[in-house]
């Protein structure tokens, strides 16, 4: 009886214990990497195309002809990230990702992001 006694009470104890420790690992910030990044390493370049056609490079409007031909000349950067409107049909992103890819040097990464909850 006694070992039983013991054997609850320690099994409550480690329970309770766990139950307790709940909240302090929740709160716990996310852990990050602090790794240095390595040298040369640039940023992405970020593309939008907009349901009207118009080509936006890191925010700018830029001319598809201007694009092709930074695409083909420039080999520096860290890839190309393309962010369609949500506008835009599946082919036409296809069509469009596709040249994209032709006309790049460096990978090009099709984005998605959805505005809607």
């Amino acid at each position: 009886m006694t070992v039983r006694i013991l054997a609850i009470t320690g099994l409550t104890l480690v329970t309770l214990t766990a139950v307790a420790l709940v909240p302090v690992a929740l709160s716990q910030p996310e852990p990050r990497s602090r790794l240095p990044a390595p040298e040369g390493l640039q940023p992405a370049r970020f593309l939008v195309r907009s349901a009207t056609g118009l080509w936006y490079l890191n925010g700018a409007p830029v001319s598809e002809a201007s694009l092709a031909a930074q695409l083909q000349t420039d080999a520096s950067h860290g890839g190309v990230r393309f962010l369609p409107s949500d506008a835009l049909s599946s082919q036409t992103v296809s069509t469009t990702l596709a040249w994209l890819r032709g006309k790049s040097r460096q990978p090009v990464r099709l984005e998605l992001v959805s505005g809607r909850p």
